[in-house]
């Protein structure tokens, strides 16, 4: 369901306005959620795992709180929200009309976070795409496309040759492995997540089986077994490093959502989180197509123009004298939003158009990239309830 929500995203930061999100805030009669609906019903049962915060009386009772809250907007008027005896959540659903979307957005974290890109990228990453201008030392350059060739992927695509350039990785394991090899930096306030998280892979293909989790015995024998661990490899992300897929974009800038993604391994250092943001609202540009707008808090308005003055300074000091629109954009530095780990979209901050960053009293938009109305309206209505605490792991429909 997020391959077409994450669909709205790709954007261009615009001269005194940022391009990202908002909501229309739509509601209806609130549901029962304490009785079953009649009739056919759709059952989830998700497990409870660390995710912003770790699982508590008051964080379990907060995601009933947002789940309940997410069915009143989408104007669901039925359906059980309830914790069960072994802590996991169950959801009825009445199994009619678009109950399988509605189902797809419960189970959204719904977590935003604002990055300067560039200083957080970890190792070859950095050295091919961390400093804007200047070409990657050929060697990582190579080492790095003989690792899309070994992966399978078309290095001669133009949206597979922008991610390698960009530092990606071609699968999740190169991301993991690399992210794997950080310091922790537990505890850590400021970082999108508080607790360490364990990705599974096939050993022999290095295929993603499962992950990121926060719990290790969630994955099983191929945890702690040594005999599955011949067959399986776990790796341990601590707390401070982050992982994220970035799916490829075509020459409009669109997501292509068949595409394979690639990976980043990042120091979790977010400016700030989706928490500031204000009035967001789904409007409509005007060729009519389906937007949506909002501001920031003070806090939010403060944190993004520091940001996006600090990228912007960084691209002045590379540029030795006047240059061209086509330089300054080679040589501008990229704000990214990050969504329940997915890159969606990573705009520069021309330097030459915003010297001094973009300081936000305007707000911003999303524009382009929704295929309908509907996307936009589930995305801002995630976005304007907020994110749960902790995550939903669906282990049975």
């Amino acid at each position: 369901m997020w391959q077409a929500i994450r669909s709205a995203f790709p954007f261009a930061l615009l001269t005194g306005m940022a391009v990202l999100f908002g909501g229309p805030g739509a509601s209806g009669a609130a549901p029962d959620c304490s009785v079953a609906p009649t009739g056919p019903s759709l059952e989830l049962v998700y497990r409870l795992e660390a995710g912003e915060e770790g699982v508590t009386p008051r964080t379990r009772d907060e995601a009933v709180e947002i789940v309940c809250e997410r069915l009143r907007a989408i104007g669901k008027t039925s359906g059980e929200v309830r914790l069960l005896a072994d802590g996991r959540l169950r959801v009825v659903l009445p199994r009619i009309g678009d109950s399988q979307r509605v189902g797809d957005l419960i189970g959204v974290t719904g977590q935003l976070y604002f990055y300067d890109w560039e200083p957080n990228l970890i190792g070859p990453e950095r050295r091919i795409g961390g400093h804007p201008g200047p070409a990657a030392p050929l060697g990582v350059l190579r080492r790095a496309k003989h690792e899309w060739v070994a992966a399978d992927r078309d290095v001669s695509l133009p949206m597979n040759k922008q991610l390698i350039l960009d530092g990606a990785f071609p699968t999740a394991y190169g991301a993991v492995k690399l992210a794997s090899e950080r310091e922790s930096r537990e505890p850590c306030s400021a970082c999108s997540a508080s607790a360490p998280r364990f990705y599974m892979f096939e050993r022999s293909t290095h295929e993603l089986i499962a992950g990121p989790v926060a719990d290790r015995s969630i994955l099983g024998r191929a945890a702690f077994d040594p005999q599955a661990r011949s067959e399986r490899v776990v790796f341990r992300v601590p707390v401070g490093t982050v992982v994220a897929a970035e799916q490829p974009t075509n020459s409009l800038g669109a997501a292509v959502e068949a595409a394979e993604p690639g990976w980043f391994a990042l120091k979790d250092r977010p400016a700030f989180s989706g928490n500031e943001i204000v009035d967001p609202r789904q409007e409509f540009s005007f060729l009519h197509q389906p937007n949506v707008t909002f501001a920031f808090t003070e806090k939010g308005r403060t944190a993004f123009q520091r940001v996006t003055r600090a990228i912007a300074s960084r691209g002045q000091a590379r540029a030795t004298g006047p240059v061209t629109a086509e330089e300054a954009e080679k040589l501008s530095g990229r704000f990214a939003l990050i969504f329940d780990n997915e890159v969606m979209t990573r705009p520069i901050v021309d330097f030459t158009q915003n010297p001094d960053g973009i300081d936000g009293r305007t707000g911003a938009q999303i524009a382009g990239g929704f295929t309908t109305v509907q996307e936009a309206r589930d995305l801002a209505t995630i976005l304007k309830i907020g994110a749960l605490p902790i995550n939903l792991a669906l282990i049975r429909e």
